[in-house]
């Protein structure tokens, strides 16, 4: 074993160490909230590793302040979630060039449905970006311990123009079998497979779901509406319910692509007949003749023509 090996585990167990006591717990958040006032360099990356080793699953973190883009939040960390980085990080290291894009993009739109919201980042990102102008932001989650989080944060940020709902959308209304790999809450999915990534085992949660219909009605005669759908892998068969509605109020759609999962919303006719596609990347929109997955950028930005 190489002596830089040996100093690196004895770093990590030197952090499991401090966090095995209450108190010990404590002095460490402490100094970790100290280590946060500095900027935001490549050293955080390294710091976070080794903050990461400690024991915090049962250590119950006070929220946290984090810029989103352009706009500053309040969000409550989770150990072994996206959202446990906002412990060190002064702004969230998470789909940068996203919210780079949006930062200047969404101010132009009445209403926002964010269909997998989760705790509700975008949400709240969203919600604050266009209350000025009275707009509002409705977001759909079928997770119940997400859907927890998410009305937390909410709070937290005192986002009323902020809708939330313990729904999915589908075709039809009923229940619906939800697979949460425990430990990752960020990657429920109604697919069993794709769950299956992250814990053989998932939690299986009946959700209930309602129609595209309900969009309809929230949105009403809003001029200008965007759709963001992040389901983890379930992105194509939510497109294909709501076809009546995109096709007659024609949203701005951001859509999480998934390896795999391409070819689903590429074979949906009726996007590519009224659509452009814009993968949304460091340098910004980069258009696409066709939906393709990629490994840094998954979001893209539909149109339409």
């Amino acid at each position: 074993m190489t002596l830089k090996r040996h100093f690196r585990n004895a770093v990590y167990n030197t952090s499991k160490f401090i966090t095995k006591s209450y108190i010990g717990a404590n002095l460490y958040h402490s100094f970790i909230s100290f280590l946060k006032k500095f900027p935001d360099k490549s050293w955080k990356g390294v710091a976070l590793n080794v903050i990461i080793q400690g024991n915090w699953e049962t250590f119950n973190f006070p929220p946290k302040k984090v810029s989103v883009g352009d706009i500053p939040l309040i969000l409550v960390p989770h150990f072994g979630e996206f959202d446990f980085t906002t412990v060190l990080y002064k702004d969230l290291p998470y789909e940068i060039e996203l919210y780079t894009f949006l930062d200047k993009q969404i101010k132009n739109y009445d209403i926002v449905i964010d269909i997998g919201a989760n705790v509700g980042l975008f949400s709240l990102y969203a919600s604050k970006k266009i209350e000025n102008k009275e707009g509002v932001v409705y977001a759909f989650e079928p997770s119940p311990e997400a859907y927890r989080r998410l009305l937390n944060n909410r709070h937290l940020n005192n986002a009323h123009n902020l809708k939330p709902f313990n729904l999915a959308i589908g075709d039809n209304s009923g229940f619906l079998d939800f697979f949460e790999p425990r430990g990752h809450l960020t990657n429920g999915s109604f697919l069993l497979d794709f769950a299956k990534i992250w814990d053989e085992n998932p939690a299986v949660i009946p959700v209930f779901t309602t129609t595209p219909d309900v969009v309809q009605k929230l949105v009403g005669e809003s001029k200008r509406c965007l759709i963001k759908i992040d389901t983890e892998g379930y992105e194509a068969p939510i497109l294909a319910a709501m076809k009546n509605f995109i096709i007659e109020k024609k949203p701005d759609i951001i859509i999480e692509v998934l390896l795999e999962y391409e070819t689903a919303i590429n074979d949906l006719d009726f996007l590519k007949q009224n659509y452009r596609f814009y993968s949304i990347e460091n340098e910004g929109l980069v258009e696409k003749a066709e939906i393709k997955a990629h490994p840094s950028f998954r979001d893209y930005f539909l149109t339409p023509k």
